[in-house]
């Protein structure tokens, strides 16, 4: 895992016996934060990245996963009904809108890059953003209202 500002804070190790065949092949996060990984192995494997264990082992060969995991992020309110915004379209390759009814004017909108770089910096409840000079890559919306913070990830794709 890496910080905000791209530092490395820590890594989890998955895998069996140093027998080389265990193996990932993709990663995929999703919008709620949670990310998949898939991969194969062969023989027992551990895929409890913590303390405890969680061994699975192959049906006589090689065998394919497709592993499901959470995070919660540090310093942020978990997003729910109540204090989420809603940011459509996402991907998006133009513009982007923010919306929520918790969120009134003046609260702070800012956009940062996926190396914690602000790019943008607004104050409005509901906000047409204009991307379409964003370059193509991940970035993280944040609203700050009171003492509730909520992010979510935006794609830009043009």
């Amino acid at each position: 895992m890496l910080s905000a500002t791209g530092n490395f804070i820590y890594a989890y190790e998955i895998g069996g016996p140093s027998n080389g065949d265990d193996e990932g092949n993709g990663i995929c996060v999703n919008p709620l934060g949670s990310f998949y990984v898939t991969g194969s192995f062969y023989g027992p494997i551990d895929f409890n990245p913590g303390a405890g264990t969680n061994t699975i082992d192959d049906n006589g060969n090689t065998d394919a996963y497709v592993q499901k995991m959470n995070f919660t992020p540090v310093g942020l309110v978990d997003l729910t009904d109540e204090n989420s915004f809603i940011l459509y379209p996402n991907p998006a390759s133009t513009k982007c809108i923010v919306q929520s009814s918790r969120i009134k004017v003046g609260d702070a909108i800012r956009i940062f890059a996926v190396m914690g770089k602000e790019i943008l910096n607004l104050n409005d409840a509901e906000q047409e953003i204009n991307v379409s000079k964003f370059q193509n890559g991940i970035y993280f919306v944040k609203i700050q209202s009171g003492n509730v913070t909520a992010s979510q990830k935006l794609i830009i794709q043009h």
